[in-house]
């Protein structure tokens, strides 16, 4: 087995048994805005907490836990973060699963209009195929959410990729690990706009192991030349212990960006981010401050 699918293999291991601890909505609760208190507390500013629903009895229950957890954190009670929320179509649980994620998540939009963005399909990436989810990610769309998709996540998919594609272009592609392999395969897509999405992905460099993260720094460098759009992000952070803070660190370390480079990344995540563009207004007016005062590196 190759390193990246052992790296895999063994962090959906710990994945499983974090879940088992979370047996209860209290504890769901809590640790959900314990999380988005250790987001802010790292300087975020605008979160997008993803969540897999589980049965605590009920999915419905578990996502209303979530839900109130976000909403009662002290950093959101007082303005000093953002948080949305995508709810997760996890593709090891199945396609029926994933419907009815879809559907909670419309359900929620409507009561929550300005928490719950969208969905965010993920999860194990050697189980099941990104076609089988192309109805519920149509579905969701259709009812007015954001989409997002783990992309590319494992060599040797290529043509699922591009026929995936074809069927269902997301708002916003993560994690992008077979970096070569998408390169290569993304001029053999016709429609610009998909091709761009390709390549402005979202990239998570602290929950690589090392020998992806090579190859992720040639093609966040080559993206940034091209005058394209990468993002940072964080990928289960308290799995992977790496914050956002770090994830910037490593750019900079593996992929060379400059104090221009960062900002730009930052601006780029301001624009993909699933929020109104008020909110957007605002988070520039931060950053600009922010860019102001930051000491020279």
């Amino acid at each position: 087995m190759s390193e990246p699918r052992m790296f895999l293999v063994r962090c959906f291991q710990l994945f499983r048994e974090l879940h088992e601890a979370v047996n209860s909505p209290e504890i769901l609760r809590q640790v959900t805005t314990d999380v988005v208190e250790e987001f802010s507390s790292d300087g975020v500013v605008y979160l997008e907490l993803r969540t897999t629903l589980r049965p605590l009895p009920t999915y419905r229950d578990y996502l209303l836990g979530v839900i109130e957890g976000v909403k009662s954190s002290p950093s959101v009670l007082t303005g000093r973060i953002v948080a949305r929320l995508l709810i997760s179509i996890d593709r090891a649980r199945g396609v029926v699963n994933g419907q009815q994620a879809v559907t909670l998540a419309i359900e929620a939009a409507r009561l929550w209009p300005e928490l719950v963005m969208g969905v965010d399909l993920s999860g194990n990436p050697s189980v099941g195929s990104l076609l089988d989810y192309v109805s519920a990610l149509n579905k969701a769309r259709a009812n007015g959410l954001k989409t997002t998709v783990h992309f590319a996540e494992l060599s040797g998919s290529a043509s699922e990729w591009l026929q995936f594609l074809q069927q269902h272009v997301p708002d916003r592609l993560g994690h992008v690990t077979s970096l070569s392999q998408t390169i290569a395969s993304y001029h053999n897509v016709d429609a610009l706009e998909t091709r761009k999405m390709i390549v402005a992905a979202q990239i998570p460099l602290g929950s690589f192991p090392l020998v992806v993260r090579n190859d992720v720094r040639a093609f966040v460098s080559c993206e940034l030349l091209a005058g394209l759009d990468p993002q940072l992000l964080t990928d289960d952070k308290g799995v992977f212990c790496s914050n956002l803070s770090n994830e910037f660190q490593l750019a900079v370390e593996y992929c060379g960006l400059t104090e221009t480079d960062v900002f730009r990344v930052c601006e780029n995540a301001i624009a993909a981010a699933f929020c109104s563009e008020q909110v957007k207004s605002q988070l520039r007016k931060k950053l600009d401050l922010f860019r102001a005062r930051v000491p020279r590196f």
